[in-house]
């Protein structure tokens, strides 16, 4: 995934967005796992909840909007930490962003919709961290790669890696 993201990034003439896998893990796995993304060129984040605040439809529900679920965060994290929320869509996109948030996951968008979103975003506010994920696999990553997109995540990198087929044959000496 890291080298196609790579590949499409200087047939682009952009920097790489950096490749991260989302928090699903198996147990007891978690670190494994992310040594693994780490030894591929990959950079982790949010390694556990602890790891930031991201905001996702349910949080949305709950709270009676985007805005309140952001301000809500807001109000209740640790100074520092930042503050992502999950859209669905443009207005969600432009929700999150009016609310303040620090960064906005893009989420299953497909890849012409996700750049237009990217750059929409960038343009309202350069500093917000831009990230797509959500159906995002080693064949159409590159597809997603734009210089207003910070972070590119799949949960393939560490719930369905490739398994390597090593073995090991003992010559006794004769």
């Amino acid at each position: 995934l890291v080298a196609q993201v790579e590949k499409a990034a200087r047939a682009a003439g952009c920097a790489a967005p950096r490749v991260a896998p989302t928090r699903k893990t198996l147990p007891h796995y978690r670190d494994l796992a992310l040594f693994a993304v780490r030894a591929g060129g990959g950079h982790p984040h949010r390694v556990n909840l602890a790891g930031g605040v991201l905001i996702k439809e349910n949080h949305v529900a709950a709270a009676g909007g985007m805005a309140r679920a952001v301000e809500g965060a807001r109000r209740t994290a640790p100074h520092g930490l930042k503050i992502e929320a999950e859209v669905r869509n443009r207005q969600e996109l432009d929700e999150a962003l009016a609310a303040g948030a620090d960064g906005v996951l893009l989420d299953n968008f497909a890849p012409k919709q996700a750049i237009e979103a990217a750059r929409a975003a960038k343009k309202k506010n350069s500093r917000v961290l831009v990230e797509i994920s959500g159906g995002v696999s080693e064949e159409t990553a590159g597809s997603y790669v734009d210089a207003a997109v910070d972070v590119i995540s799949s949960g393939s990198l560490t719930h369905s890696p490739k398994a390597l087929d090593i073995s090991m044959l003992l010559e006794l000496g004769k």
